[in-house]
């Protein structure tokens, strides 16, 4: 599964193509891609990069700013999806589509400075026991939180944010 910086660069890495496009009168990122994209966003890279390839859009500086964004995804392979992996939940996919409109506007990504559960996590010098301990909840709550196999509310979040001595912004 996911987490939120790598859903968000996955949109990040098809808003660039798309801005590409359109600065060359074209459209890659139909709405039916937008929608198959955001709810898959590996299969959606694969889609939208080929398509871009296909249409000359790659120029060497936009494939090595493609190439140092996908560097930041680092996302184990699902052995239970099967061929076709599971849809994201709709808080990710709503990350994905925030990640595309930032590219697309020409904004620089975000996910630089929202870094996450895990990362703020590991900054703190904290294993997953010891937040949940803090937290008052199992370890498992806090896997499945950083991974994105559940999405946690807004109190949660705030619990969480307190726990690590960052903002809620840190986290999303």
């Amino acid at each position: 599964m996911f987490d939120t910086n790598q859903v968000y660069a996955y949109g990040y890495i098809a808003g660039l193509i798309e801005r590409e496009a359109v600065s060359h009168g074209q459209t890659i990122v139909t709405a039916k891609l937008f929608e198959d994209a955001s709810m898959r966003p590996s299969v959606g890279f694969a889609q939208i990069n080929n398509a871009a390839r296909r249409s000359k859009l790659l120029t060497d500086d936009l494939a090595a700013r493609i190439a140092d964004i996908a560097a930041t995804i680092d996302a184990p392979i699902d052995d239970d999806a099967g061929m076709m992996p599971k849809p994201l939940p709709l808080p990710l996919q709503g990350t994905w589509q925030l990640g595309y409109y930032h590219a697309l506007g020409g904004k620089e990504p975000a996910y630089d400075h929202k870094t996450g559960i895990r990362a703020m996590r590991k900054a703190a010098g904290m294993t997953q026991a010891q937040l949940a301990d803090k937290m008052g909840c199992s370890q498992e709550h806090i896997s499945r939180w950083e991974t994105g196999a559940v999405i946690p509310g807004a109190d949660t979040i705030k619990q969480i944010a307190d726990a690590l001595g960052c903002s809620m912004d840190d986290l999303v």
